[in-house]
């Protein structure tokens, strides 16, 4: 696989890796924070005391980062203050400067989701064999990684992996019918 990843070019390697693992943009944006040097925070100040940027995804960042780097933007007073916000221009995305720009932060990016799917492989743990603050929110996170917003799924995921001497009960006043979700999460057995 790593041989066809070379014969692709950097925009191409993130255009395959994107759509599940930077569906937001952030590795995108990150990469393209370390190319520039610039934070958007601090390039557009009145936007963000207004709180644009919080709950802006990747590629929302990536645009008024871009702007500012290709001096894009101009500047309106916001009347009855001294402030000034921004008003984005077009990013010419066909000149040579940014082609050569995007192929940089699409290395970037596809570099740190490369890393980061290592680092995720490194650090699957076996069985855990005590409970302890540490191992708790492993646990805790690894269940949410595998079964996401699913928390029938989530509790048999934790019955599953916790030691024995640790085993999660649930007491219930009346019977009931348990199924068993297999460790893949979300498939159920023995309805």
């Amino acid at each position: 696989m790593e041989r066809h990843e070379e014969m692709l070019s950097p925009e191409e390697q993130y255009a395959q890796l994107a759509p599940t693992l930077d569906a937001d943009g952030f590795s995108l944006y990150a990469a393209a924070e370390e190319v520039t040097g610039l934070k958007v925070y601090e390039e557009f100040p009145y936007e963000d005391n207004h709180g644009m940027f919080e709950m802006a995804d990747g590629h929302t960042l990536l645009r008024y980062l871009e702007a500012a780097y290709f001096g894009v933007v101009t500047w309106e007073i916001v009347p009855g203050t001294p402030y000034e916000r921004a008003i984005l221009g077009e990013v010419d995305k066909t000149s040579p400067e940014y082609r050569a720009f995007y192929q940089k932060i699409c290395a970037g990016a596809a570099a740190h989701i490369k890393k980061r799917i290592g680092k995720e492989r490194q650090n699957v743990k076996g069985p855990i064999t005590e409970i302890n603050k540490e191992s708790f929110w492993d646990l805790i996170h690894e269940a949410k990684n595998a079964c996401g917003q699913d928390m029938d799924a989530m509790l048999a995921n934790l019955k599953d992996r916790a030691p024995r001497r640790h085993r999660i009960f649930t007491t219930l006043s009346t019977p009931m019918k348990i199924s068993r979700t297999s460790s893949a999460c979300g498939t159920r057995q023995g309805s």
